[in-house]
């Protein structure tokens, strides 16, 4: 399961970022995605993007390319 498999209010924890792209795991993890940090999903945009992610306290706006590296 990914990030992108949450509903709105639901919660999880991360267990691993795992991207083709190395930056993008990188910068995902630096955000504070980072393995056993739990993630609540708060908001969709009108077609389902941007996700609003809300993680240790902050809201990160993600792309479902980026939401989809998260594995939870």
């Amino acid at each position: 399961m990914t990030l992108l498999d949450l509903k709105l209010g639901q919660s999880a924890k991360v267990k691993e970022v795992k991207s083709e792209i190395e930056t993008l795991c990188r910068e995902l993890q630096e955000l504070g995605f980072t393995p056993g940090t739990e993630v609540s999903l708060i908001s969709k945009g009108l077609f389902g993007n941007p996700l609003a992610f809300k993680v240790r306290g902050t809201v990160f706006a993600l792309r479902k390319h980026e939401a989809e590296a998260i594995q939870i």
